[in-house]
């Protein structure tokens, strides 16, 4: 009886054993896949949003060394230029340097008066890629549009030429200035359109008020009008034609003479 009682606690221990190993393993599992869920996903290289590239105006490199720029404005000697019109700039480009240089693109942008770093319009031109040896000069153009709706007024206008040597990039700006911004001819701005009529509205108002003024203080007097006589649509003639034939008024003609009869 003590035997078999032995054999069933030790039946028992072994099942228990058995039994709990596969519920250790489980909840490892389950410990595993929790920790899992509560970690962040790695981000994925592909779905990285790559950098926007700089603009040519932003953070622009040095001038190369010997390099001579100069500017003309072949249209437009005084230098303004017209908002909706496009105007040509013309750049000279001497390169006194020992080494070629390759010129790529002109740009430039329309500033405000008030703060450079404000940027209004820019432009850029054509891919040059022309290479200027040294001791040597060369010509590149940019044309340029303001805005049509741009107000007439003082701008910063800046263009420079950008050139490459051996993988090194280069800048030297030719031109920066303030230049006046005119409108078109025949371009009306609402704006201003609003405004003159806003002033003759104030003036219209202004002096109806002094012309009461005036009228109430006795100063101007009101004009009478004139009273019409109404007449007759005859003339004096038709008037008396009721006159004729009778004593008052004998009929037309010669008039008779009277004879005197003696009695």
């Amino acid at each position: 009886m003590a035997v078999m009682r032995s054999n069933f606690v030790q039946y028992l221990i072994a099942f228990l054993l058995l039994t709990a190993a596969p519920l250790r393993g489980w909840a490892q599992e389950d410990s595993e896949a929790s920790a899992d869920a509560t970690e962040e996903p790695a981000a994925d290289p592909a779905e990285e949003v790559p950098p926007s590239p700089k603009h040519l105006l932003t953070d622009m490199p040095e001038s190369a060394e010997g390099v001579e720029t100069t500017f003309v404005f072949p249209d437009n000697p005084k230098q303004f230029l017209t908002s909706g019109e496009e105007a040509e700039i013309l750049c000279g480009f001497y390169n006194g340097g020992d080494v070629p240089l390759n010129v790529t693109r002109l740009a430039g942008s329309i500033n405000s008066p008030m703060d450079f770093r404000v940027y209004v319009q820019n432009w850029t031109s054509p891919m040059y890629n022309t290479v200027v040896p040294p001791d040597t000069q060369g010509s590149f153009s940019i044309k340029i549009k303001p805005d049509l709706n741009l107000q007439a007024r003082d701008f910063i206008v800046a263009l420079t030429a950008f050139y490459e040597s051996d993988g090194e990039m280069y800048s030297s700006t030719f031109f920066n200035g303030t230049v006046y911004v005119v409108e078109s001819a025949g371009f009306l701005d609402m704006e201003t359109f609003f405004m003159y009529f806003f002033i003759v509205a104030v003036v219209g108002l202004i002096a109806g008020a002094i012309f009461k003024a005036l009228q109430s203080a006795g100063v101007v007097k009101k004009k009478s009008k004139a009273r019409k006589v109404e007449t007759g649509t005859r003339g004096a003639v038709d008037e008396n034609e009721w006159l004729k034939g009778t004593a008052a008024r004998p009929a037309s003609g010669t008039p008779k003479k009277r004879v005197m009869r003696k009695k």
